[in-house]
């Protein structure tokens, strides 16, 4: 059995892992959208680099998964540390 001290670490991995799987659509589609505002090649639609959509997918999986990290261990650390919520 895990210590209850122990439980709210454990499920800020579990659903860390979950959250950057589940962000990663999103993060595709602010990078693709970046990549396609930041400016054009000639006539064309796109970028020169994509560099700009890269780092902006990455922030956006880290900032997701960094909100939904911290919201499970504050709530979990508050239900199995100090027991106020029932």
């Amino acid at each position: 059995m895990i210590d209850d001290s122990k439980k709210p670490i454990l499920f800020t991995v579990i659903v860390a892992g979950i959250a950057a799987a589940v962000s990663v659509p999103l993060s595709f589609i602010a990078g693709t959208v970046t990549t396609i505002a930041v400016g054009t090649v000639h006539e064309t639609v796109g970028s020169g680099t994509v560099t700009p959509g890269w780092m902006v997918g990455i922030g956006v999986t880290t900032v997701f998964t960094l909100y939904i990290s911290y919201a499970t261990y504050s709530f979990n650390k508050a239900k199995y540390v100090n027991g106020t919520i029932e």
